[in-house]
């Protein structure tokens, strides 16, 4: 048994074997419904609060630990909704290491836009691309659906029904506009 503490909270954790629980296979709903893809993209889910704020320095691990409760909230409910309602659930390959590399350069060629690029990195560690396809892939094998990875370069640029690329494609984050199959012709992210 292992006991351990987060927060103002404790736990105590154990291991028990059980016998191999059998092979999820999709429901009828979820071949129905086919296949949906998950794009990830940065947005705050909360920002920490300063010591001042939040009431002085005792309650900031509380405030460190309800943030970290939200965070993984955010990430449990879409990726449970995506594996019980899909047969198939495919996300970009995300290669995070390489996306949080700092801008900053060397002393000879300093980098360009550094706060900016930190900021980002910041946000995009924040809210943890790798847990949610760990969660994915754990959630989608439990509810028998399955997850797949594509190649991440320009599916925010590629059309969903006919597969072209254009830099034009996506107008505003809802509305995207493919000029190769019907000129002017409004589909829908996936």
């Amino acid at each position: 048994m292992t006991i351990s503490r987060s927060g103002p909270r404790w736990f105590a954790a154990f291991n028990v074997r059980l016998p191999a629980p059998p092979v999820a296979v999709a429901t009828r709903a979820q071949r129905r419904r086919g296949a949906a893809g998950m794009g990830l993209g940065v947005e705050v889910i909360q920002r920490p609060s300063s010591r001042s704020a939040c009431g002085g320095p005792r309650s900031v691990p509380k405030s460190h630990v309800q943030v970290a409760a939200q965070r993984a909230d955010a990430q449990h409910h879409p990726t449970k909704a995506l594996a019980i309602q899909f047969a198939q659930v495919v996300i970009e390959n995300l290669k995070v290491k390489n996306m949080s590399k700092s801008a900053k350069g060397t002393l000879e060629e300093p980098g360009s836009n550094v706060r900016q690029k930190a900021g980002l990195n910041r946000a995009s560690l924040d809210v943890g691309f790798g847990e949610v396809r760990r969660q994915l892939a754990y959630e989608t094998g439990w509810y028998g659906s399955g997850l797949s990875a594509v190649r991440s370069g320009h599916t925010s640029q590629t059309c969903h029904r006919c597969g072209h690329v254009d830099s034009k494609f996506r107008r505003t984050r809802s509305v995207c506009v493919c000029t190769a199959w019907a000129p002017g012709a409004v589909t829908t992210p996936r």
